[in-house]
C-alpha cells in the first residue's frame, strides 16, 4: 500500500518517480489547488510500474482541483481480470497539464456491478487561456457492456472545461459508453490522431468553433471484438456532433477514416444532432458495409436545443465506400447554403440512394 506515501508527496514542488513494481491504492488522493507536482513511473514501459485497487472497489485513484504545471506519466492503471474493480483520475486544473503514455487496462464492470465504475480519465482546464494535452492514452480491456447509462464513460470532458484540451494518439477500445465524451464545455476540444474501436455509443463526441477531430480513425466491426466481454454490445456511432442545450456551432473533422463493417445499430458513420450548428468536413473516407446511413445531419431544433447560427455544412473532398444496401450515403436537412464540393460516392449495393436532400 503506498497511500501514506501519496499523502506526504502529493504537495507542491514534488515529482514523484516510480521504481518498476506494482503499487496497491486504498482509497481517492485529492490534490486541491496544488500546482507543481507530477507522478512519473520509471519503467521502460508503461507495463513497469502498474497501479491498483482493492477488489470490490471503483474510485479514481488521483482527483486533482486546481493548480497548473502537473505531469503525470508512465504508468498503468490494473484492473485485473475478474470484472471486481474500476479505477480511474480526475483533472479539473487550471492550466498546463500533461498526461502522457498512460493506460487502463484489465475488465472494466458495469456501473450497476458489486464495485461500481469509474471513468478512465476526466479532464478539463477552467481557465480560458489555460491548455492540458494527454498524449496517449490507452484503454482496450474486456467491458461488461449495460444499457444506457449503465456504463462509466472512458474519457470525459465535461461542462466546466473552458480552456483547450488536446487529446493526441489515444486507443480507445471496448468501451462502455464512448470513446471520448467532450461535447458539452464551452472551451475547446482537440482530438488528433488515435484509433478508435467499437466503443458502445460515440467513438468521439465533440461540438463547437475551436474543436476538432483531425487524422483519427474509428472503427466499428461486431465480427471482430475484443475477447472476453459480457452483457449486451448495441449501438455504436463513429463521429458525432452534438451539444445538447447549449447548441454550439462550429467545429471541423478533417482527414479521419472511419469505417464500418457490421453493428447491431448505428444512427450513421458521421452524425451530427439538431444541437449542433455549422461544421466542416474536409479530407476524409468513410467505408461502410452495413445497412445504416453514411453521413446523417438533421435539422436544427427549433426548441430548447437549438444551435447558435450559422448552420451550413461544409463537405470537401469526401471519399464514400464500400458494401452498403438499402441505405443513404449522405442525408441533410434543413441545412440551406451549404457546400458539398469533391465528393465521392461508390456505393454499388441494393436499394441505396446517394446524397438525399431536405431543405437545403
Amino acid at each position: 500500500p503506498i497511500d501514506e506515501s501519496l499523502d506526504e508527496n502529493l504537495r507542491e514542488g514534488t515529482l514523484i518517480e516510480v521504481p518498476t513494481g506494482t503499487y496497491l491504492v486504498r482509497r481517492r488522493h485529492d490534490v486541491a489547488g496544488v500546482s507543481r507536482w507530477g507522478i512519473v513511473g520509471l519503467g521502460g514501459t508503461r507495463r513497469g510500474v502498474q497501479f491498483t485497487l482493492p477488489a470490490g472497489r471503483s474510485f479514481r485513484w488521483i482527483m486533482a482541483d486546481g493548480g497548473s504545471d502537473s505531469l503525470v506519466e508512465n504508468f498503468t492503471m490494473q484492473q485485473g481480470r475478474k470484472f471486481d474493480r474500476s479505477m480511474g483520475m480526475g483533472f479539473l486544473i487550471d492550466d498546463n497539464f500533461l498526461l502522457y503514455n498512460v493506460e487502463k487496462a484489465g475488465s472494466n464492470p458495469r456501473e450497476d456491478s458489486q464495485s461500481g465504475a469509474t471513468n478512465g480519465i476526466a479532464v478539463q482546464v477552467s481557465e480560458p487561456d489555460g491548455v492540458a494535452v494527454v498524449d496517449t492514452f490507452v484503454r482496450k480491456g474486456p467491458q461488461d457492456f449495460a444499457h444506457y447509462p449503465g456504463n462509466s464513460i472512458t474519457v470525459f470532458t465535461g461542462r466546466g472545461h473552458h480552456g483547450t484540451v488536446y487529446y493526441r494518439n489515444l486507443h480507445v477500445e471496448n468501451g462502455g459508453e464512448h470513446g471520448i465524451y467532450a461535447s458539452k464545455g464551452q472551451g475547446d476540444v482537440r482530438v488528433e490522431g488515435g484509433l478508435f474501436k467499437n466503443n458502445l455509443g460515440d467513438g468521439v463526441r465533440i461540438s463547437g468553433e475551436g474543436s476538432w477531430v483531425k487524422g483519427a480513425t474509428v472503427v466499428i466491426d461486431a465480427n471482430d471484438r475484443t475477447a472476453g466481454n459480457r452483457g449486451n454490445w448495441h449501438q455504436a456511432r463513429g463521429i458525432h456532433m452534438q451539444s445538447g442545450e447549449y447548441g454550439y456551432t462550429g467545429g471541423l473533422v478533417e482527414d479521419c477514416t472511419v469505417i464500418a463493417r457490421a453493428t447491431p445499430r448505428t444512427e450513421a458513420l458521421l452524425k451530427i444532432e439538431h444541437s449542433q450548428g455549422a461544421a466542416a468536413v474536409r479530407n476524409c473516407r468513410f467505408y461502410n458495409d452495413t445497412n445504416y446511413p453514411t453521413v446523417s445531419v438533421d435539422k436544427p431544433d427549433t426548441g430548447s436545443q437549438r444551435p447558435a447560427k450559422p448552420w451550413e455544412m461544409t463537405f470537401e473532398n469526401v471519399e464514400i465506400t464500400g458494401r452498403a444496401a438499402n441505405t443513404v450515403a449522405m442525408a441533410m436537412e434543413g441545412r440551406p447554403r451549404s457546400r458539398i464540393s469533391n465528393v465521392t460516392i461508390d456505393l454499388p449495393g441494393v436499394g441505396v440512394d446517394g446524397i438525399v436532400l431536405d431543405d437545403c
